[in-house]
């Protein structure tokens, strides 16, 4: 696996064709919050199943490979598309009379991002399974792993229904939701800093939560499972701007994250934050931030196994207390 500190930029079957050639010449070998999400979605995936998130990946490349890469992340689970039809798709973008396949099987070969981005999932015109990076033998198993995980699920397609789980953009109404989901926190801040938080208040009105949602630089992403949401993450883009000391800088800041107390344990808030983390890297943010109020212990044990680390402390001395 390769990074560039924010999202995973390599992926490769040890000892591929073109092995670690996008990784930069002078490099160091640590561990870091993405890989160990791109391991996550490693262990989804080889047990059969289709990740339901994905790790923050950048495409170092070409744009045209990029565009190609862009392609192959569409092609679902256990489905196959042809050079013929990526080559299609690129002449259609590009508004020309025609692609040439090969040039379109030279940038499928050139993945850097093995499995994530599924290059093993497309095969030949007539249906025959062509060159891989990682070898013909590991394309013939990946695929016959994902029709069989497939027609298993198809199988419990209808008993399942019910329970299928998504992180999504919030809407209007999951207002309600939302307000109940703030108001546990509201109460483990209050029952905490009581001469801060009011006991039985709510952070915000309706109208102020309804603004919120209309607003794109606040984005709200809701876990759903079973039409139930049962966790949420508020994010702010914020922009520091370059001044005689300071550098400019875009960051996400995590305002708020809360999974409901009947569901933790259950990784809904670690799958939120890591969702919050794709969103950073694609919006070109340079970190992500949050503050954690001491009196919550369990939420900075979380943030700092998610690999946060300290940037500024607010010290506090109460005064008149008796």
């Amino acid at each position: 696996m390769a990074s560039d500190g924010k999202a995973l930029t390599g992926l490769w079957f040890d000892g591929q064709k073109y092995f670690a050639d996008s990784l930069a010449a002078v490099h160091e070998r640590k561990t870091m919050p993405v890989f160990e999400q791109a391991a996550r979605w490693l262990d989804f995936y080889f047990s059969g199943r289709a990740p339901c998130f994905t790790p923050p990946i950048r495409m170092r490349t070409t744009a045209f490979r990029k565009a190609v890469w862009q392609i192959l992340l569409t092609i679902p689970f256990g489905q196959t598309m042809t050079y013929g039809e990526i080559a299609e798709k690129i002449a259609k973008q590009k508004e020309i009379g025609r692609m040439s396949a090969q040039a379109v099987g030279s940038a499928v070969a050139h993945n850097a991002i093995s499995l994530i981005i599924p290059c093993h999932r497309v095969i030949g015109s007539d249906g025959k399974l062509t060159g891989y990076a990682g070898g013909l033998e590991k394309k013939e198993w990946l695929l016959a792993m994902e029709k069989e995980a497939g027609e298993k699920a198809g199988e419990h397609e209808k008993r399942m229904r019910g329970q299928r789980k998504m992180i999504r953009l919030a809407e209007k109404k999951d207002a309600d939701r939302l307000n109940e989901l703030l108001f546990q926190v509201q109460q483990i801040h209050a029952k905490g800093r009581p001469d801060i938080f009011k006991i039985g208040a709510r952070k915000y009105t309706r109208e102020e939560l309804d603004g919120i949602l209309a607003d794109d630089n606040r984005p709200i992403f809701v876990y759903e499972e079973g039409g139930t949401v049962k966790g949420y993450v508020f994010c702010i883009f914020q922009e520091t701007r370059e001044t005689n000391q300071l550098h400019p800088r875009k960051t996400l800041y995590i305002d708020d994250l809360c999974v409901d107390q009947a569901e933790r344990g259950k990784q809904i808030g670690r799958e939120l934050y890591q969702y919050a983390c794709s969103v950073a890297a694609e919006n070109d943010c340079d970190s992500i931030t949050l503050n954690v109020w001491e009196l919550n212990g369990s939420a900075r044990a979380f943030y700092e196994k998610m690999g946060l680390e300290p940037l500024k402390t607010t010290m506090e001395k109460r005064l008149n207390q008796p």
